[in-house]
């Protein structure tokens, strides 16, 4: 009982650090609680991050470095160049930091509730549960549209993102926290990685899995399509590389076929019910639209994707290669510099090559020192989540930035990888 408790109390602390939610009412003073709570949860676990992950490592202290001097640089460049532009530094720098704070937080707690039962396996499952709950507060606020209505009415929330609720399209485009988007797909994204290495560790070592993983993998796709088509084209192409690489696996051909069958047969239950229902349709003509439009027209396009490479994309001045204008947001119409969501052009123009190639080189690193970690106990499902994380990073990347949402989404699970090469998990 005791067990169960944990468990339920953990999974709902990091499904609240995965899709946070703030009420409208005193959200302030809502962010600022759960900020001391972290910081409370982290200095009494202290002594974990210093012994027991080793946080002092000349590795980690390379990752922390480089995070400190960008962000010191991202306050000082629009002074010297004297745009006093700061928002790259609220936006980028300083929200990626409250989620390591928070996220560090979430990964102490859980080495110091399952001692030596905190392995990355573990958490995985947690983090991929704690998806599906999300998912079902989707279709549990599409289907009841009353509820729908007096929960985002409690919410804070965005202008934005009320209007974009208000889009038949984008109807399904919400969750608990409000309007589900970027952030959101990104989430199930990761999500999807994490299944294929549970099943690749399952396959790999002959370990026993709960069956509602090999099922959870479709649920998630479904997520992806629900919150930003992007979340869904880096999964799909992603389980395409995992799969090839299962093919090099005695027994990984099957499961390869099942599940080519099961997105076949998932495909065509969306559609027979975009054919019953209005609002089905709806999303459906928008989920599907560059499977729709290949087929109409022969070329694999959406609005979406005409927008990003016809205007979104330009080659900058030699200037704004190497040193940038030192603008984030545009000082006119408040919107992104050079009207452009593509996350390194963003980095780009706010301050040139050099300091974007800092910004890439910090979760990379955290995703191959991840990697080096998982080597050594299982080299298949290491590889397979190499790969898997890389062409996520580049997919995602060419639709908008997400490098400073990885730092701290992969934090915990790279700090439980340490934890475990430190030897502190039972065998």
């Amino acid at each position: 009982m005791q067990n169960k408790l944990k468990n339920i109390f953990f999974l709902l602390f990091l499904f609240y650090i995965s899709f946070p939610f703030v009420f409208k009412q005193n959200h302030l003073l809502q962010d600022l609680l759960f900020f001391i709570v972290y910081l409370l949860i982290i200095f009494t676990n202290w002594s974990i991050l210093i012994r027991k992950i080793n946080f002092f490592k000349p590795k980690n202290m390379l990752i922390l470095s480089l995070f400190i001097l960008i962000s010191l640089y991202s306050i000082m460049y629009p002074f010297i160049m004297g745009t006093y532009d700061l928002s790259f530094f609220r936006g980028i720098y300083f929200s990626s930091f409250q989620l390591i704070i928070s996220h560090l937080a979430l990964v102490l707690l859980y080495i110091r509730w399952y001692k030596e039962e905190a392995t990355l396996v573990l958490l995985a499952k947690f983090y991929i549960v704690a998806s599906l709950l999300y998912l079902f507060s989707t279709v549990f606020l599409v289907l009841t549209p009353g509820l729908r209505s007096s929960w985002l009415s409690i919410l804070y929330i965005s202008e934005t993102d009320i209007e974009h609720l208000a889009k038949p399209q984008y109807y399904t485009r919400i969750g608990i926290d409000g309007f589900a988007g970027f952030r959101q797909t990104l989430r199930f994204s990761l999500a999807v990685v994490l299944n294929v290495y549970l099943l690749i560790t399952h396959i790999s070592t002959k370990a026993k899995i709960n069956i509602v993983f090999y099922f959870s993998m479709f649920f998630l796709l479904i997520g992806t399509l629900l919150y930003g088509r992007i979340g869904s084209v880096a999964s799909v192409l992603a389980l395409g590389i995992a799969f090839l690489l299962f093919l090099y696996y005695q027994n990984g051909l099957h499961l390869f076929i099942s599940y080519l069958l099961g997105l076949v047969s998932l495909v065509f239950i969306l559609l027979v019910g975009s054919l019953l229902s209005e609002t089905i349709n709806t999303w459906f003509n928008w989920a599907f639209e560059i499977i729709i439009n290949l087929f109409r027209t022969g070329e694999a396009t959406s609005v979406s994707t005409t927008a990003l490479f016809e205007n979104m994309y330009f080659l900058p001045t030699i200037k704004e290669f190497f040193v940038g204008e030192a603008y984030f947001t545009d000082p006119i119409t408040g919107s992104y510099f050079g009207s452009t969501d593509v996350g390194f052009l963003r980095s780009l123009l706010f301050f040139g090559i050099f300091p974007t190639l800092l910004n890439y080189f910090i979760p990379l690193l955290i995703i191959f020192f991840m990697f080096n970690n998982l080597l050594k106990n299982n080299g298949k499902a290491a590889h397979v989540l190499l790969f898997c994380l890389l062409f996520l990073f580049i997919v995602f990347e060419i639709k908008g930035g997400i490098y400073h949402y990885l730092i701290p989404y992969l934090l915990p699970y790279y700090f439980v990888t340490e934890y475990e090469n430190n030897g502190f998990i039972r065998k």
